[in-house]
């Protein structure tokens, strides 16, 4: 049927009775939406976004550590609607934290805001993968993926140890986040440089270091204190910690109080 000026016309298709009620079609559309944006908190990790501190912060996102000397990668969590649905801080997000590192950079602990253990180490080529299970509250999670980074110290950090320099081709990390079957990976290029000790350290000044994060060294506190004492440090402004506090004070090194009720 031609269309006629200034008239609309409607040709009704065969078999198919014009006044059919298809209303029950929109509910079922929004079920179906409601589903998709708002799955189950376990096995969607399509909203998730991980910071590593300063690497990420970095211009071309390098993560730069000394060769033989303990480092930390202060690992911050973000996630968005996706996976955190309506806000709920003391729900808590479950998964694994897959590390991909070349051969020679060691894990020696792990400590902070979120709970990670170990559960399976492999070799593959000249990489090291090293799996963590993992469970974080929500009001640990530092906003959404690609947000500033609102503190310093609501992290997770992992003392590393790199006895060897990558060649070239295998200096980069790669973190994966798994939950249930979906996944997000991020990659870092690597950087490690020796230490250039200095030829002498203070003895009558005191060098103190604000510290929001070495205490959580667990066993790599002997490697941290080492690393102090190297560079000169006599102080730090958070002790409190038994087996970080030995260690320090088994290189000389002073230990204060709680960052926020004191100061040096």
């Amino acid at each position: 049927m031609e269309a006629i000026p200034n008239k609309v016309t409607k040709k009704t298709p065969p078999h198919s009775s014009p006044m059919k009620n298809t209303s029950w079609k929109i509910p079922l559309l929004f079920l179906f939406l409601t589903l998709f944006l708002f799955q189950s908190k376990e096995g969607n990790a399509a909203g998730w976004g991980a910071v590593i501190t300063p690497g990420t912060l970095n211009p071309d996102s390098t993560i730069r550590i000394l060769h033989n000397e303990v480092q930390v990668l202060p690992l911050v969590l973000q996630a968005d609607a996706t996976i955190t649905g309506d806000p709920d801080v003391n729900a808590t997000q479950t998964g694994t934290l897959e590390w991909n590192m070349p051969q020679g950079l060691q894990i020696l602990s792990s400590g902070g805001y979120y709970n990670a253990s170990l559960v399976s180490q492999q070799t593959s080529g000249n990489r090291e993968i090293l799996t963590y299970s993992f469970s974080v509250t929500e009001s640990s999670l530092d906003g959404v993926p690609g947000a500033r980074i609102t503190t310093e110290w609501k992290n997770h950090v992992f003392y590393v140890k790199a006895t060897t320099v990558p060649a070239s081709g295998n200096d980069f990390i790669t973190l994966t986040l798994r939950q249930g079957a979906n996944s997000d990976t991020w990659t870092w290029p690597l950087a490690v440089t020796p230490l250039r000790t200095p030829a002498g350290v203070p003895s009558k000044i005191t060098l103190g270091f604000w510290d929001y994060g070495w205490y959580r060294a667990g066993t790599a506190s002997t490697e941290v204190a080492n690393l102090w004492s190297k560079l000169g440090i006599s102080y730090t402004q958070y002790g409190g910690v038994p087996s970080y506090v030995t260690a320090l004070r088994n290189k000389g090194i002073i230990t204060g109080g709680n960052v926020h009720n004191s100061h040096f």
